[in-house]
């Protein structure tokens, strides 16, 4: 088989604007050409996919890029454990909206590069019963050119964020159950740690080193919904001593974050429901970017009605 795709993107800023010096003028071409031609073999157990991702980076000094691609598995008492092991990746394009919806306050004026990544994993998942799942993976990777936002210092004094691209490398494992009683209760939980290095920066900025996620959803009678979510993240770094005469590491915390929300929502019919929405429950003013911290406690609530 072969997956064949053209992701096509056009970044212009302040192009032949004679009140903008000539070094900040962008008309970027940023396409990716993709052909990724793989085989896959069967046995009664077992599976083994392998093949190449092949990547041309328009944008990118090094247009071509070859990624091997291995994947294999095998199945033990009847598919409850699958242990699974490859090498794989990708190139990912950054774009103006992609970045910006990651970070809302970059700057209107930044660099895009592509994130190339190489990943070598090994995991265990299966099914533990008709309800119950699970996925158990350890990893490595390498980044080039990952995208970290830093604060601004030379047209916005801190409160925009420029786009800065290192190296990054990680050594991680990731852990996630989930459960599922038929349409009416289905909870998951992911448990995610990586331990950064960046090349050049001094720390992978933002990137937590413990994420965890918890989310239920549950319905009842096909009029009530209820939905839940819990995140909670540990060891991000924050660019804010860098601007600092003598930082200490507390400078580079960002800080615990926890945030609970919680979905309420009465469906009367099909084409009329009433919901409301409670947003931070614990109240926690965390920064989710130096110097932005959320707003607190919050509740919404509203109507829908469909046409």
């Amino acid at each position: 088989a072969a997956d064949f795709s053209v992701r096509y993107n056009k970044y212009k800023f302040a192009h032949e604007n004679p009140d903008v010096p000539l070094d900040n003028w962008h008309n970027d071409n940023n396409t990716i050409i993709r052909l990724k031609p793989y085989i896959s073999t069967y046995g009664d157990k077992w599976k083994v996919v392998y093949g190449v991702d092949l990547n041309f980076d328009i944008l990118s000094d090094n247009i071509f890029k070859v990624i091997p691609i291995i994947e294999g598995k095998y199945s033990l008492f009847n598919n409850m454990i699958i242990p699974y092991a490859g090498i794989g990746g990708g190139v990912k394009q950054n774009t103006f909206r992609s970045l910006n919806r990651q970070n809302e306050f970059i700057l209107s004026e930044i660099d895009i590069k592509n994130t190339k990544e190489f990943k070598v994993y090994a995991g265990i998942k299966g099914t533990l019963s008709k309800k119950l799942s699970f996925n158990v993976q350890a990893y490595s990777a390498t980044y080039a050119d990952m995208a970290l936002f830093v604060n601004d210092t030379m047209v916005s004094d801190f409160y925009r964020f420029d786009v800065v691209y290192d190296k990054v490398t990680t050594l991680g494992i990731t852990g996630s159950v989930s459960y599922q009683a038929a349409e009416k209760l289905k909870i998951d939980g992911i448990v995610t740690y990586n331990n950064y290095d960046a090349a050049t920066e001094l720390y992978a900025w933002n990137l937590p080193a413990l994420d965890i996620k918890l989310r239920g959803n549950y319905n009842l009678y096909d009029k009530i919904y209820v939905k839940t979510d819990l995140t909670l993240m540990a060891g991000r770094k924050s660019p804010e001593g860098l601007f600092l005469a003598a930082p200490t590491d507390e400078d580079f915390e960002l800080g615990f974050l926890a945030d609970a929300n919680l979905h309420l929502e009465y469906r009367y019919s099909k084409r009329l429901s009433v919901f409301l929405q409670f947003n931070n429950l614990a109240a926690q003013k965390y920064a989710r970017w130096n110097r932005y911290p959320v707003q607190g406690f919050q509740v919404l609530g509203g109507l829908t009605f469909a046409f």
